[in-house]
């Protein structure tokens, strides 16, 4: 492995994977910011068999399963589109980057919960074609306080953003 990473200019997904060393990878983005139990088993289930076993976990809190091939795709994409995580197209999925903390929702001392807001900007990114104009790698993060982001950038509140993320805090 060579310590110096070689940048590809886009990131892959699951209509525009990438060739690595290992195969084809495939970045999944989850709906709304979050994977449910179902969807993940059936990820993990889908790795094991379509690719080499191997997900990975993003900068991006996206999944991306390793070792795929060509012939394995059109497979891989009719298992994924039931779930709701196979996109119309390669641009809309290029800008579907949309995050929240992992507790989002499901911490009953949290008094509000985000994902309904991590899910609309979900659905505007899907169904808004002007916002594909937005850079491939682009950041969407949902979070009830500054501190679970954790991203020493962000300065302002209740909008605020970085080079990379915009971040609703609410």
């Amino acid at each position: 492995m060579n310590a110096v990473t070689d940048v590809k200019g886009w990131c892959p997904g699951i209509l525009r994977p990438m060739a690595s060393g290992d195969g084809l990878i495939v970045r999944v983005r989850p709906r709304g910011g979050a994977f449910s139990l179902k969807t993940a088993a059936a990820l993990a289930d889908l790795a094991q068999r379509l690719g080499n076993g191997h997900i990975d976990l993003t900068r991006r809190a996206n999944l991306q399963l390793r070792g795929l091939t060509e012939d394995r795709l059109p497979e891989l994409r009719t298992e994924l589109a039931p779930l709701g995580l196979l996109d119309p197209d390669a641009e809309t999925e290029a800008v579907r980057n949309v995050m929240m903390a992992p507790l989002a929702g499901l911490d009953p001392a949290q008094p509000f919960d985000v994902r309904p807001i991590a899910r609309a900007i979900d659905d505007a990114l899907t169904s808004d074609k002007r916002l594909h104009a937005l850079r491939e790698r682009n950041g969407w993060v949902c979070c009830r306080r500054r501190r679970q982001l954790r991203l020493p950038s962000l300065r302002r509140m209740p909008f605020s953003r970085s080079p990379r993320a915009v971040a609703c805090v609410v």
